[in-house]
């Protein structure tokens, strides 16, 4: 079977992306903290933009600041790194660990989002789906992790 594990070296430098844009992700939406880096500020093409008071436009430039793009894709890339990478020893304990726990996430994540198609409306049914996006890798990395310490835990003790 193929093994599409990133190398053991690069689960620091994801879980620091991951930690990085996490941190930013929460200071600008918890505490209103500006995030945006005016030097950011650059014309990017768009397949659709949707302004708002206007109509909707296909294949613009757009003036857009990039700092939440690149906060976005710091925890994107960082979480798939870092949940993705070998460990130092990677055996089949681990690799039933790692399926589990994304299939539990995967069921985690769709159950929540389910739900709050019942218990909420508008902008923030909109917000949970956006943060869908991130809780999967969140909910899988926190439960690998947890199964791995566990292991380690139960190990130790005997």
């Amino acid at each position: 079977m193929k093994n599409y594990l990133f190398p053991n070296k690069y689960k620091k430098i994801g879980l620091l992306l991951f930690v990085a844009g996490f941190t930013l992700l929460l200071m600008g939406f918890l505490f209103n903290v500006d995030v945006e880096l005016s030097y950011l500020d650059i014309k990017m093409p768009v397949i659709v933009t949707n302004p708002f008071f206007s109509e909707r436009q296909y294949f613009q430039m757009v003036e857009t600041n990039i700092s939440l793009h690149l906060i976005i894709l710091s925890i994107i890339i960082g979480g798939l790194v870092f949940g993705f990478s070998k460990e130092r020893v990677e055996d089949e304990l681990i690799s039933d660990i790692r399926k589990s726990s994304l299939i539990w996430a995967i069921y985690f994540n769709y159950s929540l989002l389910i739900l709050s198609l019942f218990f909420l409306a508008d902008l923030d049914m909109i917000m949970m789906i956006v943060l869908n996006v991130f809780t999967l890798l969140l909910f899988f990395i926190i439960r690998f992790e947890w199964k791995k310490y566990q292991l380690k835990a139960a190990s130790h003790e005997e």
